[in-house]
């Protein structure tokens, strides 16, 4: 899965370029957000205000669950 992960607040002009990711995890910003709307209705799941995100490298694999609010690492490096 391509997430796409803001180490600030999601901006709206990042928007549309979001059209081929899977999720988006952003370190600042609401649900309730126009961009988080704008998400919402192209079906792309949000996780907002998660702490750390600027610690995770370009190249791992994350775990996304955002029913339970939830982002885990599950592997860095290109040898995966």
């Amino acid at each position: 899965m391509d997430i796409a992960l803001f180490t600030g607040p999601l901006r709206l002009d990042a928007v549309a370029e979001l059209g081929q990711v899977q999720g988006v995890v952003a370190a600042i910003g609401g649900i309730t957000s126009h961009p988080a709307n704008i998400l919402r209705a192209m079906g792309i799941p949000l996780l907002v205000a998660v702490s750390g995100v600027e610690q995770i490298p370009d190249d791992a694999y994350v775990d996304l669950d955002c029913d339970a609010g939830r982002l885990t690492v599950m592997a860095c490096g290109s040898g995966i």
